[in-house]
């Protein structure tokens, strides 16, 4: 965790970001490619890009159930792979609705399992999770610095059919990233330990036979090692190793104590007449089954998968995400159709959108050095950074001038990427990690 090989990790989601995003933060560019060569209304032609957004949507929750069954890796390669084929193959396009489908559902559906990146994240950073976070997502914002005039080069040369299948051809780079996404030995060996914890748990307790006291504490200190072995997967090492010697006195001391406690009351219980029984002993027969039925053990497992669902902190924090992906994808959709109406010429128009990813990709990489180092702490950041928002799309219909546009598109740059590297680290304040990839979808 936090180590070298973390960072590569980070790395390559970042590298993954850069490339299959790049339609979605060119959309400005592709929706007045379409309108222009199929000639057809401002709605038909926003619809590519909305079902886009609503399936990536969607799929991130599929996603989330088949990260619990098939290794991310390898549903972050499928994702690159679909997203590639499906771009491409809209240079065979004849019709809105072709793109609709190909561009918007299944495009869509590539992107949505590469929301897993997330995951892997915190699978890998304990510490540095904001700044991590962050590197993440500046791959976004890197794309959206590069795609958007590549995209309007391409559609200027050559037109909007053969932009498709050179920008299918770039975001194939993508599937290079997915190699480097695998899970650390310390996550395995976390799990494994947070298996067989679960399972101890989930067995039945079985009580002693009267008169057992000394073969009860005999095994006394094998328990105290499996205690000390199962806590010690989720402490720091270097505080176990230091409180070890004080605990395990008292945990021996107060251990024969609740022992001897324990088998002087079936004594007690054992002296009693109890019909049924030859010598009156209760312990010659277990009070529960040796074993729990599957079916419930699974239920209980379901049930605790969904347990975040009962906190109301997980709504808030979904909620702040769908504005900020609903914010982001409203600006970079019309802002260069905006700025053409209120007279910019083109390439002015198109700035406007590297103004804001320019901003936002120096946010989200400083954000998490904010937040991580306590210089404020993360809800305030938040809420901070949502106010910003705010004022900026107010004043964007007021403030008319290029250079006041400029201004108001970092601005509103610098709060998308303040606030989006942070909703999935306070994910895991609400969640565990094993139910991660389902809260995140």
């Amino acid at each position: 965790m936090d180590s070298a090989r973390s960072w590569l990790v980070a790395a390559g989601c970042c590298w993954i970001s850069v490339f299959t995003f790049s339609m979605i933060r060119s959309a400005a560019i592709l929706y007045v490619g379409i309108l222009d060569t199929f000639h057809v209304t401002r709605e038909e032609a926003s619809w590519p890009i909305s079902v886009t957004g609503s399936v990536y949507f969607m799929t991130a929750l599929v996603g989330g159930i088949l990260a619990r069954y098939i290794k991310i890796w390898k549903l972050t390669l499928a994702g690159c792979l679909i997203c590639s084929s499906a771009v491409s193959v809209c240079y065979f396009a004849t019709s809105i609705w072709y793109l609709a489908v190909f561009l918007g559902f299944i495009h869509g559906a590539g992107v949505g399992l590469l929301s897993l990146t997330t995951v892997v994240i915190n699978q890998h950073f304990v510490k540095y999770r904001a700044v991590a976070s962050g590197l993440n997502m500046a791959g976004f914002s890197i794309g959206g610095l590069l795609f958007p005039p590549l995209a309007q080069f391409f559609f200027a040369e050559y037109g909007l059919r053969p932009m498709f299948l050179l920008c299918g051809a770039v975001i194939l780079n993508a599937a290079a990233g997915a190699i480097l996404q695998r899970i650390p030995p310390c996550s395995d060996k976390a799990s494994a330990a947070r298996q067989q914890c679960g399972q101890a748990k989930e067995k039945p307790p079985v009580i002693l036979p009267a008169g057992d006291e000394e073969n009860l504490l005999s095994k006394q200190p094998s328990l105290l090692d499996s205690s000390k072995h199962c806590r010690s997967q989720h402490e720091d090492p270097e505080l176990a190793a230091t409180s070890s010697e004080t605990e395990l006195k008292h945990t021996e001391d107060g251990f024969k104590k609740h022992a001897i406690a324990k088998t002087d009351d079936l004594k007690e219980i054992n002296d009693r007449c109890v019909p049924g029984h030859e010598h009156g002993s209760l312990s010659q027969k277990p009070v529960r089954p040796d074993g729990v039925p599957g079916e419930f053990v699974e239920s209980q497992r379901e049930r605790s998968l969904l347990s975040f669902c009962a906190k109301p902190k997980f709504y808030v924090l979904m909620c702040a995400q769908i504005i900020i992906f609903l914010n982001m994808a409203i600006f970079i959709t019309v802002i260069t159709d905006y700025g053409a109406d209120r007279g910019m010429a083109t390439w002015n128009a198109v700035s406007l959108i590297s103004s804001y990813t320019i901003v936002d990709l120096l946010a989200r990489l400083g954000t998490g050095w904010v937040t991580d180092h306590g210089y404020c702490s993360r809800n305030a950041w938040m809420a901070l950074n949502f106010l910003l928002w705010a004022l900026a799309y107010l004043l964007i219909p007021i403030w008319g001038s290029y250079i006041g546009q400029l201004f108001l598109s970092g601005l509103a740059g610098w709060s998308n990427g303040c606030t989006l590297p942070l909703v999935p680290v306070l994910f895991m304040d609400v969640v565990d990690m094993d139910q991660y990839s389902v809260a995140v979808g």
